[in-house]
């Protein structure tokens, strides 16, 4: 499970900006990643950077699989959910 620490860690490591709502974030890359059973940091790489998950063939020529758009999506959707219930 990633944590909103190791998530503030990239962020600041990189210089980058922190738009999101973390909690909401943290709670969405985890239940993606407990259903399709993978490691949430390759999740969030996913998320954050586009960084493909060869195992999951999330992309093909660089580019997303229909896989790839599948995961994103439901990312969405708990991060939204998430923010709803605030």
């Amino acid at each position: 499970m990633i944590t909103i620490k190791q998530m503030k860690t990239y962020f600041n490591d990189r210089d980058l900006k922190i738009r999101h709502n973390l909690n909401a974030f943290k709670y969405a890359v985890n239940e993606v990643s407990r259903e399709i059973e993978t490691d949430s940091k390759k999740i969030f790489l996913l998320i954050v950077e586009n960084k493909p998950i060869p195992e999951l063939f999330t992309h093909s020529y660089s580019f997303q699989t229909a896989t790839g758009r599948q995961i994103i999506e439901n990312f969405k959707q708990y991060y939204y959910k998430y923010l709803s219930n605030e």
